[in-house]
């Protein structure tokens, strides 16, 4: 359960990275 947590987690973050790279990359 952890280790999936975890995962996700990073899953998440790393989302949250390529979408501000997209927007600056636009901008």
């Amino acid at each position: 359960m952890m280790v999936d947590k975890a995962t996700t987690q990073i899953q998440h973050d790393c989302g949250i990275r390529v979408l501000v790279f997209i927007k600056l990359i636009e901008n």
